[in-house]
C-alpha cells in the first residue's frame, strides 16, 4: 500500500477506497478529505464501476476527526465545506457503496460508514459515538443515521452516554446490514 492517504484501485465494476493512514487509526485530515473527495468523484464518473467498497488499513476503520489538524473556527466550515460535499457524494452518488469496517468507527468516520448504502461489520467492529467526550454533537448525518434506525429515546441515549456500540448491537438495530467474522 502505499503512503497516500486513500488509495483507490478497480477490478472490473468494482473500486476499492482504502483510507491509509493505519499510524493515526485512520483520522481524517486535510489532505485525507481531499485525497478521498478525488476519489469518490473519480468512482461517480467512470461508468465501468457500479460498486465502491470503502475500507482502511490497520487496526479500524477509522477514528474520526483528527484532533492534531484543526484548524477550523467555527467547526461547521468543516462539516459545511469539506465532509458535507464528501458524505453526500455518497448519498446521493450514482453507485452502491458498501462500508466494509473493522475495528472501531468514530466520530466522523461513524458517519462516513454508516452513510453507505450497505454496511458490513467484522465481529470485532463498533461505532463509538466519541462526541460527547470532546464537547460537540454528532455530525456528518450521524444523527439522522441513529434516529431512524435506533428511534429516538435510544439514539438519543447513545449519543449523550458516548455509547460504543459493537458490531451485534449495530446489527440488532438496523446499523449494519451483516457481521461477519474478524478474519
Amino acid at each position: 500500500m502505499s503512503d497516500t492517504p486513500v488509495y483507490l484501485s478497480r477490478e472490473g465494476q468494482v473500486a476499492t477506497i482504502t483510507l491509509n493512514r493505519p499510524e493515526h487509526y485512520n483520522a481524517l485530515n486535510g489532505p485525507w478529505r481531499k485525497a478521498l473527495t478525488s476519489a469518490l468523484a473519480e468512482v461517480e464518473a467512470d461508468p465501468d464501476i457500479r460498486v465502491c467498497i470503502i475500507g482502511a488499513e490497520g487496526k479500524g476503520f477509522s477514528a474520526g476527526q483528527d484532533l492534531q489538524d484543526f484548524d477550523y473556527d467555527p467547526i461547521s466550515d468543516l462539516v459545511l465545506n469539506e465532509y458535507e460535499p464528501l458524505l453526500k457524494t455518497i448519498h446521493h452518488g450514482n453507485k452502491i457503496y458498501i462500508a466494509r469496517t473493522h475495528g472501531q468507527a468514530a466520530g466522523i468516520g461513524a458517519a462516513l460508514a454508516l452513510t453507505c448504502d450497505l454496511v458490513m461489520m467484522a465481529e470485532d467492529a463498533g461505532v463509538y459515538l466519541a462526541f460527547a467526550a470532546i464537547a460537540l454533537v454528532p455530525d456528518g448525518g450521524l444523527t439522522w443515521h441513529l434516529l431512524n434506525a435506533m428511534g429516538r429515546h435510544r439514539a438519543l441515549s447513545a449519543i449523550i452516554e458516548g455509547k460504543r456500540l459493537d458490531s451485534a448491537t449495530c446489527m440488532s438495530h438496523g446499523l449494519a446490514n451483516r457481521v461477519v467474522p474478524a478474519e
